[in-house]
């Protein structure tokens, strides 16, 4: 019996690539491996081009572990079903007053998924949906703060100036509780090494000449020290 050209599909994967720094909750999900199927497959095959199936399949998604052996470098960059970039406006309007108010928007409901989704814009470039992701820390909860979180712990390393002064722009109230979820990460705090990278940044940018930028870094500076310290055992 000759050999099928390709193996069958498997299930369409809906999934967020994770950055090796900033696990977040409940968007981990790969590509299911159908045992009967691939053994099926491969039960057609040739002995000799057996071993290239089986590592084709592995890298297909059949691993268990492919999410953690290729990590990509973005938690926000892809998504299977995200629209194209730059969205529709109609889409990208929807989308974003989902975001800033926490209401459903047609058939789109504020989520981690569409919050991802924004900042996989912002990633490419669409810098003006970012007073949009800064408004979800009023009503997020759950895999969305922690998603923020991590955006904006992130962010703040990579892009301190840029980030810092769209925060400061902000209500005190706003930026207090911005700072929280950016240092929080899952509640438990972000890793230590990555905390005085934080902390470094806003070190930094409490110098500046830019009163506004400057407050608004000693303010998130005074909210990571006292997390520090109610998480002191």
């Amino acid at each position: 019996m000759s050999a099928p050209t390709s193996a069958q599909p498997g299930p369409r994967r809906h999934r967020l690539p994770l950055s090796p720094g900033f696990p977040l909750p409940r968007l981990r999900s790969g590509l299911r491996c159908r045992r009967g199927r691939l053994a099926s497959f491969v039960g057609q095959l040739p002995v000799r081009i057996l071993p290239l199936a089986l590592s084709a399949a592995l890298l297909l998604g059949c691993g268990k572990k492919q999410e953690a052996i290729h990590p990509q470098p973005s938690p926000y960059e892809s998504q299977g079903y995200a629209s194209p970039f730059p969205p529709s406006p109609a889409h990208k309007k929807q989308l974003l007053s989902a975001i800033s108010t926490g209401q459903q928007q047609f058939d789109i409901r504020f989520d981690e998924t569409v919050l991802a989704e924004a900042m996989s814009w912002y990633d490419r470039g669409d810098i003006e949906v970012l007073p949009f992701i800064l408004d979800a820390g009023k009503h997020s909860d759950g895999a969305a703060s922690e998603l923020l979180g991590a955006f904006l712990f992130e962010k703040t390393i990579k892009q301190p100036a840029t980030f810092l002064r769209a925060v400061s722009r902000r209500p005190v109230s706003d930026q207090k509780r911005l700072a929280e979820l950016a240092v929080s990460g899952d509640g438990s705090g972000q890793p230590s090494e990555d905390v005085e990278k934080f902390k470094a940044s806003l070190n930094q940018l409490a110098q500046s000449p830019d009163k506004a930028i400057s407050q608004s870094a000693r303010l998130w500076l005074a909210e990571v020290n006292s997390f520090q310290k109610q998480s002191q055992p």
